[in-house]
């Protein structure tokens, strides 16, 4: 049965920048002694594979063959890789290497252990301005914790997402600006008039119990000082849901004909 001393060194470049790639092999250096402990010389047959346990446990990387590593008075050299997929094979756990040579697995099996340097790449020192794509954030990842409340900017809604009567709580004035929107679905936009006098009966078919509507005034009246609402939606109404539009203050009376804009958030 064949003895093997084995020495394991991992070379690691340093990421210089981010347009240079780090290496996806590692360099694996041994020794191997024959039954009697004498060195070996000519060639052999190996197979190498890393496991997460001394022993049994799941392989993460191999088995890797190579049918002619040169032995030279007992030492030899092999690249291993290229690793496709480095952070499932090193992801923090622990890692073991074993060798087989000529079809007999050499034991125990050589824990991989980080060099210097390599330990402070666990966590880089900065992140390169403007380097940080969509692609490399998960979808859903990005929390409201994570905004800022002075967030501005042009932002579409579009059919992979919804605002519901739940969420609109923290909808303040000029801090949504909607330049357009279906007309359709979810949500919908409509004009109507407030003729004078009383409030305005509003049908559309989209108004549901839980429905918010935000009402803008076209029209707007040097006199009036009071803000143009929405209020007291039915959606049992006949011929159809409908809501009331008409001025904030209490029993007020509309002085003359105001334009409205409208717009219905389910």
């Amino acid at each position: 049965m064949k003895k093997a001393l084995l020495v394991f060194g991992i070379l690691t470049l340093g990421l210089i920048a981010s347009a240079i790639a780090v290496p996806a092999y590692l360099t694996y250096q041994g020794v191997l002694r024959n039954a009697s402990g004498d060195l070996v010389n000519g060639t052999r047959s190996m197979t190498f594979t890393i496991y997460d346990q001394a022993t049994g446990g799941t392989i993460k990387y191999g088995p890797q063959a190579e049918s002619s590593v040169s032995v030279s008075n007992g030492s030899y050299t092999v690249q291993l890789g290229p690793i496709s997929n480095p952070t499932a094979v090193f992801d923090g756990g622990d890692r073991y290497l074993e060798v087989a040579v000529e079809g007999t697995t050499l034991t125990p099996r050589l824990k991989i252990n980080s060099i210097a340097y390599a330990i402070r790449a666990a966590s880089a020192d900065a992140v390169a301005d403007d380097s940080i794509s969509t692609a490399k954030i998960q979808d859903l990842a990005v929390t409201g914790g994570k905004l800022a409340s002075n967030v501005s900017g042009s932002y579409n809604i579009n059919t992979s997402g919804t605002i519901t009567s739940t969420n609109t709580s923290g909808i303040t004035a000029n801090k949504i600006t909607i330049t357009s929107i279906a007309t359709t679905g979810a949500g919908c936009v409509g004009s109507g008039t407030i003729p004078g006098g009383n409030n305005v009966k509003v049908f559309n078919n989209n108004i549901t119990a839980d429905s918010k509507i935000f009402v803008t005034p076209i029209t707007r009246l040097i006199t009036t000082y009071e803000a143009l609402v929405a209020f007291s939606i039915n959606p049992t109404d006949v011929p159809g849901p409908s809501f009331l539009v008409g001025l904030s203050k209490s029993n007020a009376v509309v002085p003359a004909p105001i334009d409205f804009n409208y717009l219905i958030i389910n």
